[in-house]
C-alpha cells in the first residue's frame, strides 16, 4: 500500500475478486508494493463523449421507431425493423458506459517486478491484466491536468495518431496526484536496468507529437464546411415541415373521425375519407392533410382530428409518421452534419495549431 502520509494516494481495499486475480497473475516469487485506483469517473472528455453519443443514439432509434411505428398501419417487417434498431442503439450505449465503468474500476498495481493493470472485461465477467516488465525509464510520458489528476503513460495502443498526433495511451490512467503517483513508481522502478528493445523505443517516438503530426489537408476543411451548409439546410427544411403540424397537435382543437371511404390512388394504396362533426354540431366529410394511404380500404377505422374552428376544411389526422416523420428525420440528419461538419473544422484547425508549433 502507498504511505499513510499521502493520504491523496490512499485507497480502498483490494475485493476478494480483484485479490483473487492478482493471486494468478503474480509469479510465486512476485510481491505487491502498492496499488492505486482511478478517479470515480473519468476525465470530463470522456464522460462528455459517452453521454453525447448515448444521447444520439436514443435520438436516432426514436426517429426510426417514429417512422416505423408512428402510423396506423403497422406492417410486420416494422416491428422486427424497430426491434433491429433499439438493440443496435441499446448495443452501443451499453458498449460505451461499460467502457466508462471499466475504466473506472481499473486497479493499477506495482511489484517488486512489474507495473500491472486489472481491467474490469466487463461488468462481472472477470478482469483483463496488462503488465509492463520494472523500468528505469519506463514512464513514456507523464501528463498532468489543472486539477493535479493525469495520466502516467507507460505504452500507447498499435492505432492511427489522432490531429494532433497522439494515439490512446496505456497505463495508469485518469489518477489522482498524478505526480506523487509518479514520484512513487520513479522510486521503484530506478533500481532496474532502462529498457532498450525496439517496442519501447516506439512509444517514446509516439510521445512526440513531430513523429506523428501531418501538415493538414485543406480537403479536410472544405468536407466539414460543405458538411455545415447540407446540414443547416436540412436542418432549415425541417423546421418549415414541423412548424404547421407542431401548431396544430398544441394549439387545434380535437375530435373523433371516422373512415368513411377510400380513393385508390396507386396499386394497393388507398387514400381515406373521413368523416367528423365540429364542437359547432358541423359535419364534414373529407380528406384531410398528413393522412397516410392504407393498404385496403379501412372503412370505418377512426382516428383522432385536428381542426380549428374557423377552417375545419384544413383538418389532419393525428398521425405522427406522417406529421413528424419526414421532419424529424431531417431535423436529425441535418443536426449531425452540422455536428459533423463542425468537429471537422475543429480537428483542422488543431491540426494547423499543432503543425505550426512544430514549425516554430
Amino acid at each position: 500500500m502507498l504511505r499513510e502520509a499521502d493520504p491523496d494516494m490512499t485507497t480502498r481495499p483490494l475485493s476478494v475478486r480483484e485479490q483473487a486475480i492478482l493471486d494468478k497473475a503474480l509469479d510465486a516469487a512476485e510481491r505487491l508494493q502498492w496499488y492505486v485506483r482511478p478517479r470515480s469517473l473519468s476525465g470530463r472528455c470522456d464522460v462528455r463523449n459517452v453521454a453525447l453519443v448515448s444521447g444520439v443514439s436514443i435520438i436516432f432509434a426514436g426517429v426510426f421507431w417514429l417512422m416505423l411505428l408512428g402510423g396506423q398501419e403497422i406492417e410486420p417487417f416494422a416491428w422486427f425493423a424497430a426491434g433491429f434498431v433499439g438493440l443496435i442503439a441499446a448495443g452501443v450505449i451499453l458498449g460505451l458506459n461499460s467502457s466508462l465503468f471499466n475504466a473506472c474500476h481499473s486497479v493499477y498495481m506495482v511489484t517488486d517486478k512489474r507495473a500491472l493493470v486489472l481491467r474490469p472485461r466487463f461488468p462481472f465477467l472477470g478482469f483483463r491484466v496488462q503488465a509492463w516488465p520494472l523500468a528505469s525509464n519506463m514512464m513514456v510520458e507523464v501528463v498532468e491536468r489543472s486539477d493535479g489528476s493525469g495520466d502516467i503513460v507507460l505504452a500507447y495502443e498499435n492505432t492511427a495518431p489522432d490531429v494532433v498526433g497522439k494515439r490512446p495511451p496505456l497505463g495508469f490512467l485518469h489518477i489522482n496526484n498524478v505526480n506523487a503517483v509518479a514520484e512513487a513508481l520513479a522510486a521503484v522502478a530506478a533500481p532496474f536496468s532502462p529498457r532498450t528493445d525496439a517496442e519501447h523505443v516506439r512509444y517514446m517516438n509516439w510521445a512526440d507529437p513531430q513523429q506523428s503530426v501531418r501538415k493538414p489537408d485543406k480537403s479536410l476543411m472544405l468536407v466539414a464546411a460543405v458538411m455545415v451548409l447540407m446540414g443547416c439546410a436540412a436542418f432549415y427544411r425541417s423546421t418549415y415541415l414541423l412548424e404547421k403540424p407542431l401548431y396544430y397537435l398544441l394549439h387545434a382543437e380535437r375530435t373523433a373521425g371516422r373512415v368513411v371511404a377510400a380513393q385508390k390512388k396507386e396499386k394497393d394504396a388507398f387514400l381515406p375519407v373521413y368523416e367528423f362533426r365540429t364542437a359547432q354540431g358541423s359535419v364534414f366529410r373529407q380528406k384531410v392533410e398528413n393522412t397516410e394511404y392504407f393498404n385496403e380500404p379501412q372503412l370505418g377505422l377512426e382516428t383522432t382530428i385536428l381542426y380549428f374552428a374557423d377552417a375545419p376544411e384544413q383538418a389532419m389526422a393525428l398521425c405522427p409518421r406522417t406529421m413528424f416523420g419526414t421532419g424529424a428525420f431531417l431535423s436529425f440528419w441535418g443536426l449531425m452534419f452540422m455536428t459533423g461538419g463542425c468537429l471537422g473544422l475543429r480537428a483542422y484547425r488543431q491540426q494547423m495549431r499543432a503543425w505550426n508549433s512544430l514549425r516554430k
